[in-house]
């Protein structure tokens, strides 16, 4: 995603329950904005990607601090389901390689 998005856009699409968001600033919009698109959003569980090394990652759980759960697993996968969605927004991060 490279802009925020119009009240429109957001009223397109509607609920979301899992979002992949790149968080990385360079090729993507800036964390900031992408932090303020993710909160317009209220998805249920947000999964960070491309964030490139541990300090873009970092800055990026930082700014959702507060606003959602925090996990970090340890394992590379997670299996979801419509059942398994929690009752409160929260941020999954999986391990890179």
């Amino acid at each position: 995603m490279h802009h925020e998005l119009t009240s429109a856009q957001l009223g397109a699409i509607g609920r979301l329950d899992i979002v992949l968001v790149p968080v990385d600033g360079t090729y993507t919009m800036a964390q900031a904005n992408m932090l303020a698109v993710l909160k317009e959003l209220k998805a249920r569980i947000v999964m960070p990607m491309h964030y490139f090394g541990p300090e873009t990652l970092s800055r990026f759980i930082k700014g959702l601090a507060g606003s959602l759960d925090i996990e970090i697993s340890k394992s590379p996968s997670v299996t979801l389901s419509a059942a398994m969605l929690p009752d409160k927004p929260k941020l999954i991060v999986l391990p890179g390689y």
